[in-house]
């Protein structure tokens, strides 16, 4: 079975909810811990996923929770140099941002502080570009702290366009 809603994260439900998945974090068991997405499907707004686990011979729930909290993703694949004595590599299109347990929570607590989320692609240093290697991460700064941010969830690598780890973002 599957419940879903819609919150808002200026309203009280919103705030509530977000309070309610860094609380889970520590006390649910690791089964129904909350998980998070954004991707063009979602118009790149985070939707919290929940498994409820039901007694036995019973099924599980799902619930889910879709916000407005934005996570921008630009990043349209082609190539990229981000240095300029790095050579240009070969990137695609970020899908989706898929993070879960306590990561997810993360993204909630600082949702509540007032974070913004993005989907970085970087060509990493002039050594890892010229093997082709592209890096992709999932964001978050602060508009009071200027030119730093945090990675939440793990990195995805390409090499050369193909994916060689995987991590929080997905193509």
């Amino acid at each position: 079975m599957l419940t879903m809603q819609r919150v808002a994260l200026d309203s009280k439900e919103g705030r509530k909810f977000l309070r309610r998945v860094v609380r889970d974090q520590n006390e649910s068991s690791y089964d129904e811990r909350w998980s998070a997405r954004a991707s063009v499907e979602t118009d790149w707004q985070f939707m919290f996923t929940r498994k409820v686990v039901g007694p036995i011979g019973d099924a599980d729930q799902y619930v889910e929770v879709q916000t407005d909290i934005p996570c921008r993703c630009t990043h349209q694949g082609g190539t990229k140099r981000s240095f300029s004595d790095a050579d240009e590599v070969q990137t695609v299109t970020p899908r989706r941002v898929w993070i879960d347990g306590g990561s997810a929570a993360i993204v909630a607590k600082l949702a509540l502080d007032g974070w913004r989320f993005r989907v970085e692609v970087s060509s990493g240093s002039t050594i890892s570009s010229r093997l082709g290697l592209a890096f992709y991460s999932l964001e978050a700064s602060t508009p009071s702290i200027c030119y730093a941010s945090l990675t939440i969830g793990g990195e995805t690598i390409t090499a050369n366009g193909r994916t060689i780890t995987s991590g929080a973002i997905e193509h």
